[in-house]
């Protein structure tokens, strides 16, 4: 148990350090960020005093209740740090995805209207266990898929924050990005990656503001990250990312963070 815990240590502190410096039909199997190319809402969230998870969970029930009827395409989990840095602000975060950005949009603009009595109540409650002070909309990239043998009601997945260095065409980090899918899986890593670019909302002012794109890594549990860690290390890995995108891209890790399905 120790060598593995220190394999997970070790793993997560490489990929900080060198990575990327380094339409699916809902009622089928979807990746916690599902659809290529997809839209994503972020919400970064602080609970409000004497609120915890627990609360959180609670409400959403209901909210899941709703969706299902009003947004039978629209996904959500809630996101909490496992493994938080210096850039982890917030004590949980909201995600949504849907199959494509203007779908999201549709279910954004239901959200928005305030003539379903049951769902301002709804709303109402929510705001009442947390504040969420940022808010994002992103278009997702699905780079790598889970095996088809794991579901996506929980799991881990890392962040990184990655930034294009002067004069790199995007065309380039195509080009790199397709070399790097192409190594991880030969791998046979049990992990998917995804690639998400801003479209609309501002991250925050500090350090989310001041990125290109955010790199995600996710995996069925930490125990299966460590794993794949120990694989992704004895193939060198290291080197081949900094081979790959050592002089196209600069990427800051934004922590680990456990999720749990909340609606589908």
């Amino acid at each position: 148990m120790q060598n593995r815990n220190f394999r997970l240590l070790l793993f997560i502190l490489i990929l900080i350090k060198m990575s990327p410096s380094i339409g699916d039909n809902h009622n089928e199997r979807r990746d916690i960020f599902a659809g290529d190319p997809y839209g994503v809402e972020m919400l970064a969230c602080n609970y409000r005093d004497g609120k915890n998870l627990a609360d959180l969970i609670k409400v959403t029930k209901d909210w899941s209740y709703w969706a299902t009827k009003n947004n039978p395409n629209y996904d959500a989990w809630l996101l909490t740090p496992v493994f938080p840095t210096e850039h982890t602000k917030h004590a949980v975060h909201w995600l949504g995805t849907a199959n494509s950005l203007g779908e999201l949009m549709a279910v954004l603009d239901q959200w928005m209207d305030t003539s379903d009595p049951k769902k301002e109540r709804i709303k109402d409650a929510f705001e009442s266990v947390v504040g969420c002070e940022i808010r994002a909309v992103f278009r997702g990239k699905n780079l790598k898929p889970l095996p088809d043998d794991v579901t996506n009601e929980k799991g881990v997945a890392q962040f990184f924050g990655c930034s294009v260095n002067d004069g790199i065409e995007r065309k380039e980090i195509g080009i790199a990005t397709s070399k790097w899918t192409r190594f991880i899986d030969e791998l046979g890593l049990r992990e998917a990656h995804h690639r998400w670019w801003p479209a609309n909302g501002v991250m925050g002012t500090d350090h989310m503001a001041e990125f290109d794109f955010i790199n995600i890594i996710e995996t069925d549990s930490l125990s299966e990250r460590a794993e794949n860690g120990a694989i992704w290390w004895e193939a060198l890995g290291p080197k081949k990312a900094e081979e790959i995108f050592g002089e196209l891209l600069s990427c800051n890790g934004w922590g680990v963070f456990s999720y749990m399905k909340v609606s589908s």
